[in-house]
């Protein structure tokens, strides 16, 4: 884990914190947000959480928006279109500026 060694790990693998959080996703857009934006998701690094996930919230509101902030490669986590739609791209950032001062 990253960051302060005083933060608590999750065990998210445990069923209580599981369906915990999967009960997160759905209040949320219940409550009417349009989607999520996921703050370091690959710390929970298991598809099947994602999936499910990604299921319980598009029940609700199947146009549901769900990006990932990865900071490294990410296609993983959009291969199959199960999990979250987007990622947010940190590797293309630093040749961005290299190609628009080439324009």
């Amino acid at each position: 884990m990253v960051g302060p060694s005083g933060l608590a790990e999750v065990q998210h693998g445990h069923p209580a914190v599981r369906e915990f959080l999967w009960n997160i996703g759905r209040k949320w857009v219940d409550f009417g947000i349009d989607g999520w934006r996921l703050d370091v998701p690959n710390e929970i690094d298991d598809d099947s959480f994602w999936q499910e996930f990604r299921r319980r919230v598009r029940a609700i509101n199947p146009e549901a928006y769900i990006v990932g902030e990865v900071w490294n490669e990410s296609p993983r986590w959009l291969n199959n279109g199960d999990m979250w739609d987007a990622v947010m791209n940190y590797p293309f950032h630093p040749g961005v500026p290299r190609v628009l001062r080439r324009s």
